[in-house]
């Protein structure tokens, strides 16, 4: 037994050293040796100082009166090196460190050692949260919901949600089968293989159009530019007709450009009635949007949009010609103020400036038959105008997707 004892040193050099273990050890050993007098417990406990130590230098230097009983040792050993009392943690650091522990998509459904025991390590991890957030405690299951998240995408398939207690939820992953796992595994990896793929045709198509533009800035416009204009104020004449009413001069008509020949009104039905389904911003509306850019790919090569190919709209964003940013697909702002930068792709922007010239034109005819005569051209926004030449230059570059009409 006494060779169990490691010798004291003492100092603060030994983090693996506690004071109060020792002291405690020694004192065990006296419990099995009744026997021992007060002059054999000291000089046992003499010889199980380290030789030079601190603690070795403090023995030597301790008063008579400190060191001639074990229990006035004992007294001068606690001042010397007082038990040292730990601070409680907050509820904020338990907290933390609920959200600290972490289980990977690779650990779930393998098998970890604990206390020489092969253990699913989701079975491990489960019953550590438990452990910690009744530490806390989180009585009412309040930060399930923060921890679910999370988890690895197939795990919280496999548990689900609706966990309203801590033992519930852990139970839940405790039971979860190896084959649930697996093939919740697939799943997310099938999911994760498509959304990279979305991803890349995004950012294809972005950098197409990041190209586009820089390359068309070191060309002259020529005549393939767009024959539209900006608005400026029209010169009004009165009526020969009614003196109270007035109209535009004509001018001479622009050729018509991706099928603007075609009446506002019956352009804007088509946007109405071709529009398609918005699919809502969750997995399962994703996985339907991805399809519907994969189908208007395939149906239309090399294509623009317009009213009768309209352009699959991002999940969870407002429809067409609703007063919409064309950037993000967002209401409340328009796209020269649109600071947020997950913006919807470049095709589906051009189809939201194109339903908005639509309605805009639709609304404008409707106005017209009122109190003035429009004159043939049509009003462009700045962003509008510059779309409309990269489409131009595209089409007339052999690089397009051909006409929209």
């Amino acid at each position: 037994m006494t060779e169990n004892i490691p010798k004291f040193w003492g100092d603060d050099e030994h983090e693996d050293e506690n004071p109060q273990d020792f002291i405690n050890s020694i004192e065990i050993l006296f419990v099995q040796r009744p026997t021992f007098t007060d002059t054999q417990k000291l000089k046992t406990f003499q010889l199980y100082l380290r030789s030079g130590s601190v603690a070795k230098q403090w023995w030597n230097g301790l008063p008579t009166t400190d060191n001639d009983t074990w229990d006035h040792l004992v007294n001068a050993f606690g001042k010397r090196w007082p038990e040292k009392t730990p601070t409680l943690k907050t509820v904020e650091e338990k907290q933390a460190a609920l959200e600290r522990a972490k289980i990977t998509e690779k650990e779930v459904g393998t098998r970890v050692k604990l206390q020489g025991v092969e253990e699913f390590a989701h079975v491990v991890w489960a019953d550590k949260v438990e452990k910690l957030a009744t530490a806390i405690p989180d009585t009412n299951g309040l930060l399930i919901g923060t921890i679910r998240k999370s988890m690895p995408k197939s795990l919280q398939k496999v548990v689900g949600s609706g966990h309203r207690d801590w033992p519930s939820f852990c139970k839940a992953v405790r039971t979860a089968t190896l084959t649930e796992i697996e093939e919740a595994k697939k799943e997310e990896e099938e999911a994760q293989i498509l959304r990279d793929e979305v991803k890349k045709l995004q950012s294809l198509q972005n950098t197409s159009v990041k190209g586009i533009s820089a390359a068309f800035q070191s060309l002259a416009i020529n005549n393939t530019t767009p024959n539209v204009r900006f608005p400026t104020p029209l010169a009004r004449q009165p009526n020969a007709n009614n003196p109270f009413l007035t109209q535009t001069p004509p001018s001479a008509p622009n050729p018509p450009a991706y099928g603007r020949d075609r009446p506002p009104a019956a352009r804007m039905e088509d946007v109405i009635r071709l529009a398609l389904t918005i699919q809502p911003d969750t997995p399962a509306g994703r996985t339907a949007y991805n399809t519907q850019i994969t189908e208007w790919n395939s149906n239309n090569p090399r294509q623009f949009v317009n009213e009768l190919r309209p352009y699959p709209l991002s999940p969870g964003t407002s429809p067409v010609a609703s007063g919409e940013c064309w950037k993000c697909g967002k209401p409340g702002h328009l796209g020269p103020n649109c600071i947020v930068t997950d913006q919807v792709p470049a095709l589906e922007q051009r189809w939201r400036a194109i339903a908005a010239t639509i309605k805009r034109e639709n609304n404008l005819a409707a106005a017209e038959s009122i109190n003035y005569v429009s004159t043939n051209e049509t009003w462009l926004s700045r962003e509008e105008y510059d779309q409309q030449v990269i489409a131009n230059f595209l089409a007339n570059q052999g690089k397009g997707q051909g006409s929209s009409t």
